[in-house]
């Protein structure tokens, strides 16, 4: 959630520089050359995603540097290879006098290679980015980018009032948007040292064979509308639906792509570390984005017919009516769109056919739209609502992905343990235990600020752990000698309902169970498991509710034992568990 809320933070700035700009830029430029400027935007959109072979997506995914270093140059050489074909593209399709907007445009060819090439080395880096957790410096990218647009554009404004001012603008923008990513990347430009192309592509294969192409139709899809209303109804009612698009589409871009990026992140987080939960995820996602998108659409249903001609000035009196056919879709993307990722996470076919529903919907809607001779309006009314089927459809299918996932996971997990028999003693908190001489152990609270520090002695897996039992409210210390953590403790209460702790253990309300227990070997015999049960202990009785700490630990544990009788616990039981799967079958105890 702090990455989350560093992104987002970024974005709003950045959104609400674009956002203030607006009325001043919709007084400099008309309406003809707000049309040209998006039709070249959506045209470099939909190419954008082919032009990384999206091997930027795959930069979350590889434990070693160096895959994840030639995963950085694959993209980077193939943004450069795309954008050029793209030139080379837009002026065979000029020269045969097919264009749907860029007429306006002079140079229209250069200016599609440059937005495509600007789009996809920024993509690139910002994964780079995000593969680190630098959630900061995605944030600084969002405001510098913003800033760089407004300023590029306002200043060409003053040389000209053509489509390339704008589009000059757009690409100073993204320009100024690459200090932050370079100076937190430079590890990606590092060459090399171990590997091949050759094993990254056949690990990574379906990124640019399957995800590719679905990229390509999804960005078709979505830019789709403004081409076809550019074609049948002139740059003009494409200015009006631009504008409207670069309004309501401030709370697609602040909220659905900062929580896009950080849930990506960690959705390939957990696939990487084979932690599982991903359902449960989504679904906590999808229900705050929802929130979100209802307040949302409600809002521009509302507001948007009177307030956007009174913001962006006399000449966009049509600006509102489009922002209202686009509402439904705004909403529904706000949702499907972050979770969608987990079709580039999980390499799924699925999203070329997903794509590809999408296009049919829109050619419907379009088909439909022309022969029933619908205004701009009207039009648009069509395509949006056949795009908001299409998120629905997107929503569905991935959790469909994740659900399989978990399932895959579990069945994973219990072929490893199938059945698991735990011999364990317990024991009570009875007493002070006299206080030791510490030397240069060290005790103090796990939080999220230190989390990551477990990392001192324990792999990157525990981390993820730590998170966990954070967001469920246990209470952890870290034990420490000199600089280095070496051990962790860990403890769970229940104030007013009866549960089982890590499926055998059973808490009744008031009862306390301190677990996952662990000093590193080197650090034995100096007190630091000690001194973690009484810095918990002392934790535990300062909560009025705690009324019994109970420890367990395997019978055939003798040092565990004796640094739990030495720190004041009393023997209560011994217990023997059969656990088959997530599911326990047999319990017994002895005093």
């Amino acid at each position: 959630m702090k990455g989350m809320a560093a992104i987002a933070s970024g974005s709003l700035i950045g959104q609400l520089i674009l956002a203030g700009a607006t009325p001043l830029l919709s007084r400099i430029y008309p309406p003809e050359s707000f049309g040209a400027f998006s039709v070249v935007l959506a045209i470099s959109a939909i190419i954008g995603p082919a032009a990384t072979l999206r091997f930027e997506s795959a930069l979350l995914l590889p434990k070693h540097e160096d895959d994840a270093r030639r995963l950085f140059r694959l993209g980077m050489l193939s943004a450069v290879s795309i954008s050029g074909l793209a030139v080379l593209a837009i002026w065979v399709a000029d020269r045969a006098a097919w264009n749907v907007g860029w007429e306006e445009v002079d140079y229209a060819p250069a200016w599609v290679g440059g937005m495509v090439l600007a789009s996809a080395t920024f993509s690139v880096l910002s994964q780079a980015a995000l593969r680190d957790r630098n959630y900061a410096t995605v944030a600084k990218r969002s405001v510098a980018q913003s800033a760089g647009i407004v300023v590029g554009q306002v200043a060409f404004g003053a040389l000209t009032l053509s489509p390339a001012g704008l589009l000059g603008g757009f690409l100073v923008g993204r320009c100024v948007g690459y200090v932050p990513l370079v100076r937190a990347t430079k590890s990606l430009l590092a060459r090399p040292s171990s590997g091949d192309y050759r094993t990254i592509l056949r690990s990574y294969w379906r990124f640019p064979l399957v995800l590719t192409p679905s990229g390509l139709l999804n960005a078709l899809g979505t830019q789709l509308p403004m081409i076809i209303i550019a074609a049948w109804f002139g740059v003009g009612s494409a200015g009006e639906l631009g504008m409207a698009q670069r309004l309501v589409f401030i709370p697609a871009t602040l909220l659905g792509t900062s929580m896009g990026e950080v849930f990506g992140a960690e959705m390939s987080r957990r696939l990487r570390l084979g932690l599982g939960g991903e359902r449960q995820i989504y679904l906590r996602s999808s229900a705050r984005m929802g929130l979100i998108s209802v307040a949302v659409v409600v809002g521009i249903l509302v507001l948007a017919p009177w307030f956007l001609p009174f913001v962006l000035g006399p000449a966009w009196g049509e600006s509102g009516f489009y922002a209202q056919a686009m509402a439904m879709s705004v909403g529904a993307g706000l949702i499907a769109s972050p979770m969608s990722k987990v079709y580039a996470i999980h390499q799924s076919f699925a999203s070329i056919a997903v794509d590809t529903t999408r296009i049919v919907f829109i050619a419907v809607a379009a088909t439909g739209a022309h022969f029933l001779h619908l205004d701009a309006v009207q039009t648009t009314w069509a395509l949006y609502g056949a795009q908001t089927l299409n998120y629905a459809v997107t929503w569905i299918y991935g959790l469909r992905i994740v659900s399989r996932a978990d399932v895959n996971y579990e069945q994973k997990a219990f072929m490893r343990s199938p059945v698991r028999v735990m011999r364990q003693r317990v024991y009570l908190w009875t007493r002070d235990a006299p206080g030791a001489n510490l030397g240069s152990v060290e005790v103090f609270p796990i939080a999220r600020e230190n989390v990551s520090r477990v990392l001192d002695f324990r792999s990157a897996q525990q981390v993820s752990v730590f998170e966990n039992y954070l967001d469920e409210g246990r209470t952890g210390v870290f034990g420490a000698v000199g600089e280095r953590v070496v051990g962790h403790a860990w403890a769970s209460s229940r104030s007013d309902t009866t549960a089982t702790l890590s499926r055998y253990f059973r808490l009744r309300p008031g009862d306390t169970l301190i677990h996952h227990c662990h000093v590193d070997e080197s650090a034995r015999g100096q007190g630091v498991y000690g001194a973690m049960l009484r810095a918990l202990v002392e934790k535990m009785l300062a909560d009025s509710r705690v009324r019994r700490i109970f420890i367990d630990t395997e019978r055939s544990n003798v040092p565990s034992i004796r640094g739990i009788e030495k720190a004041g616990f009393s023997f209560v039981e011994e217990a023997t568990y059969i656990r088959v799967g997530k599911w326990l079958v047999f319990r017994t105890q002895k005093k």
